[in-house]
């Protein structure tokens, strides 16, 4: 069995465990979120040894050439020795522009990186905060605004959105990693698509974003945004939309209150199905962000309906259960 080196200790891995359970069987504390390669979370560095091919997906080349991996993902087929990565490798500096409450608990925060960012409206970044990382989507347009602008839900024991809420002010510094995520879009070759986006809750920051760089990008085909809650309260930056709405004549803005308790059997369901039917389904674009048993009920719903799996990229929030997790998107 490989044998795994992590601040000078050696020990051996079990059959089949990942270098995150077993730093955690040691009584090391790793910071991870999804613990299924998604969030990124859990971002560690090989000093010596080679880690897997399938535990560097979907990190950007620079991380990658770099030896960098995920630690949930990878069950080593040799010895390694491990680190955590610094700050100063991975991750920059952000000064806090603006705090604002779109809704009673939803948090709006601008965040001025301190050096060159790029990043797609959509994407996600990864906030830090000591051993805790969270993920949060881009809801506008990073490059062209010189800012990032998050929408953060709070959750009562989340231990990230209730320091954002509460203790953040502005000017002081925040950490990020990232970007990261496959949720955005793609002006080379979406250009003329119809584009259906749906979500619930803080899943509207990346639909939002993506909505606002189609127009930038002078996109041509039609553009719906629903945007799903329980009920009015969930609603926000209704008044923005519906003036994009009213500027754009090819951008349609739908709300949908969801009447039943679980999500997957919403009225968005039918909105989405409805909107779906006036389309070329062959050619349309579909993004679904929100809770995960909407959004993996509507990707199911909307491949069995004609749209082709390559054509539908969803954003699942994922909400943990413990104190010390909050929400986090999840790109697939």
């Amino acid at each position: 069995m490989p044998s795994l080196t992590y601040k000078g200790r050696t020990f051996t891995l079990q059959d089949q465990q990942s270098i995150l359970e077993g730093l955690e069987n040691q009584g090391e504390v790793i910071p991870n979120s999804c613990r299924s390669g998604l969030c990124q979370s859990c971002l560690m560095h090989a000093v010596s040894g080679t880690p897997t091919s399938i535990s560097q997906q979907g990190l950007k080349e620079t991380l990658i050439s770099q030896n960098y991996f995920l630690a949930c993902k990878c069950i080593p087929t040799e010895d390694l020795d491990v680190s955590l990565p610094s700050d100063s490798a991975v991750s920059i500096q952000t000064t806090v522009l603006g705090k604002e409450l779109l809704a009673k608990d939803v948090l709006c925060l601008r965040l001025l990186p301190q050096e060159t960012f790029s990043c797609n409206a959509g994407q996600y970044i990864n906030v830090v905060k000591d051993d805790l990382i969270r993920s949060y989507s881009v809801a506008n347009l990073p490059d062209a605004d010189g800012y990032l602008e998050l929408h953060i839900k709070r959750l009562p024991e989340g231990r990230m959105s209730n320091w954002l809420h509460d203790s953040i002010a502005i000017h002081d510094p925040v950490t990020i990693r990232g970007p990261a995520g496959n949720c955005f879009y793609n002006a080379i070759h979406d250009r003329n698509f119809p584009i259906v986006l749906a979500g619930t809750g803080t899943g509207l920051a990346p639909l939002e974003g993506i909505v606002t760089d189609a127009l930038d990008k002078g996109h041509d085909g039609e553009i719906t945004l629903i945007h799903g809650a329980m009920n009015k309260s969930g609603i926000y930056h209704e008044e923005k939309l519906i003036k994009m709405a009213d500027f754009h004549h090819q951008f349609t803005y739908i709300q949908s209150l969801m009447e039943s308790a679980d999500p997957a059997n919403s009225d968005l369901n039918a909105e989405v199905r409805s909107v779906l039917e006036n389309l070329d389904l062959s050619r349309v674009k579909v993004y679904l962000c929100g809770s995960p048993a909407l959004v993996n009920k509507l990707k199911t719903r909307v491949f069995l309906q004609g749209v082709p799996s390559y054509n539908i990229f969803s954003d699942p929030f994922i909400t943990a259960t413990t104190a010390d997790w909050d929400v986090f998107p999840r790109n697939s």
